[in-house]
């Protein structure tokens, strides 16, 4: 009898133990595969759209106003300074201030998009000086953590010349998902740089949002040249 009850207590261990490793296994397998991201970007070379130039001399600290820390104090007021067409997404002189249309905001109201919101002290201008009035301002609000220098590559560039020193670029921008709170929209900390998720991605890109660039994190290339052992992301903050 005493068997039988050792036996039976041993197989209850036992499923009890498979169960809470399955369930770690699970875990680890969704924080693997949790999320692919993707810099939201502009090409402000782009000459077809609009390139806003803000003409606001009271307000002061944009960041806050990126970060979604604060409103601004005053209205911020942009015109365009090269371009022809405007787009989903205005970029301007500062890359804390980011206009967007009202398509762009449904496009996120209708897909839940979480990470974000808008403030509406802030009006876009044509050449004209006619009010421009589908447009708010945009403060991402979700966090994603610092990047992580140690997963970033080294690619060498092809020489100009042969005799002239090796060029070097760096690609790869993986933030630190442990620090992630949860949201489809984020700012990497101690930068303004925006990342989203899949879900943000395939939202906008359906809708077919103009002026929007969006680059695999994994193949994001830091511009500019560098040296051998330089850190390959100064200047971001």
């Amino acid at each position: 009898m005493l068997t039988v009850i050792l036996f039976i207590v041993a197989i209850a261990v036992a499923r009890y133990y498979l169960i809470k490793v399955k369930r770690n296994w699970i875990k680890v397998i969704k924080f693997a595969t949790l999320n692919q991201w993707y810099s939201l970007e502009v090409d402000i070379d782009d000459k077809k759209y609009i390139h806003g130039d803000i003409f606001d001399t009271t307000e002061q600290g944009y960041k806050e106003i990126l970060l979604g820390q604060r409103e601004p104090e005053s209205t911020i007021i942009i015109r365009p300074m090269k371009g022809r067409k405007y787009g989903d997404i205005v970029s301007t002189s500062s890359l804390d201030i980011i206009c967007v249309s009202h398509q762009f905001i449904s496009v996120l109201q209708e897909n839940n998009i979480t990470g974000w919101k808008t403030y509406d002290q802030i009006e876009v201008y044509d050449r004209k000086k006619q009010l421009v009035t589908n447009y708010k301002g945009l403060s991402i609000t979700g966090r994603i953590g610092k990047i992580q220098l140690d997963k970033a590559k080294i690619r060498i560039l092809p020489l100009f010349k042969e005799g002239l020193p090796e060029r070097y670029t760096t690609y790869g921008l993986y933030p630190d998902e442990s620090e992630w709170d949860g949201s489809d929209m984020c700012i990497i900390s101690d930068s303004r740089m925006i990342v989203v998720n899949e879900k943000v991605y395939n939202a906008i890109t359906e809708a077919n949002l103009s002026h929007i660039e969006f680059i695999k994190i994994e193949e994001w290339e830091y511009p500019g040249l560098l040296k051998k052992n330089c850190s390959p992301f100064f200047g971001l903050k």
